[in-house]
């Protein structure tokens, strides 16, 4: 801790001292101005008892203002402490809230024979995107104009018109999924690369 003496007076006529001193701690550079009357035989210990009660307060301050977070503050900190796990979660599950719903409509809409209104050019889309799916499969594609081939195309539209339903879906269950499965993962292998590198 280093400490510079900003005024020093002491003479006959003035029994008692006036020091200011400017204290830098540690890395974060954190100035505490102390301003104290005391008597010159007491210096030393009437000015270390205030520095130690200043950090004390300090240090207690801190803690407390990050325990008291709550809401979107609280989940912006850990976001800003975690962005990889925070993206990454939130990254598989905008993939599975596309890709998982797509057979549950189509199986309901084969069970109940429901037939839901989308125009053509949302169909013709659909199509397209589950054809080349099957295809990638290795299975042959829809007929055009068949059972199969227009409820898989009203899947596919059920589940883009319900695309800001997703994302909220995404963004509320995004935390849970960072703290409790994607950040306890990357944490393990971060260790398990570590170890590597040390071998």
């Amino acid at each position: 801790m280093d400490t510079r003496k900003y005024a020093d007076r002491d003479n006959d006529n003035m029994p008692l001292k006036i020091t200011r001193k400017f204290c830098t701690l540690n890395q974060n550079q954190f100035p505490i101005h102390a301003i104290r009357l005391y008597n010159s035989k007491s210096n030393s210990l009437s000015y270390s008892f205030l520095i130690r009660r200043k950090l004390t307060t300090s240090t207690k301050t801190t803690s407390t203002q990050t325990e008291t977070l709550k809401g979107w503050r609280k989940y912006a900190a850990q976001f800003r402490s975690k962005p990889g796990s925070y993206i990454t979660s939130f990254a598989i599950l905008h993939e599975l809230t596309a890709i998982i719903p797509i057979p549950l409509v189509y199986i309901f809409l084969s069970a109940t024979g429901i037939q839901i209104p989308f125009p053509q050019q949302i169909l013709d889309e659909g199509n397209k995107f589950i054809n080349k799916a099957v295809i990638y499969y290795g299975y042959p594609p829809f007929k055009n104009g068949s059972k199969i081939a227009l409820n898989a195309a009203t899947s596919y539209a059920v589940v883009k018109a319900i695309m800001p339903l997703r994302i909220a879906a995404c963004v509320w269950m995004t935390p849970w999924t960072a703290e409790r499965i994607i950040g306890p993962i990357m944490g393990t292998f971060k260790r398990i690369v570590g170890k590597i590198k040390m071998h």
